[in-house]
């Protein structure tokens, strides 16, 4: 999970460890990318809004030479409009507007990981 919003990570990391995930945190970007390096990380679920490394710079990073194959998420807030295939575009596999139901996030999570 890489989210900004302490109470929205907290939410989504409970609710994927009551479905049975393993979580790990991430409060930006930049975090994010340390955790990736460093954990067997099997999908990404970001937010798109985020200080020090947002999350635009982040799938730059996860998908600049093919450095990382995860499937990831994003989880945002900002405007439907045009930002959806702009985001797909970077290299996320699906996203999703906030405010999310808990259960179709798993739904989501679920079918990018094929289980």
């Amino acid at each position: 999970m890489v989210d900004d919003d302490r109470l929205v990570s907290r939410l989504m990391e409970i609710a994927f460890r009551n479905s049975g995930f393993e979580t790990y945190t991430a409060n930006n970007g930049e975090q994010a990318c340390e955790v990736v390096e460093s954990n067997p990380v099997q999908l990404v679920v970001l937010d798109m809004m985020m200080p020090v490394m947002d999350g635009m710079r982040f799938l730059g990073w996860m998908r600049q030479d093919n450095k990382f194959d995860i499937p990831v998420l994003v989880v945002t807030a900002m405007a439907r409009g045009g930002n959806e295939e702009r985001i797909r575009s970077a290299g996320a596999n699906d996203v999703l507007f906030k405010p999310v139901e808990m259960n179709t996030l798993i739904e989501h999570a679920r079918r990018l990981l094929g289980t």
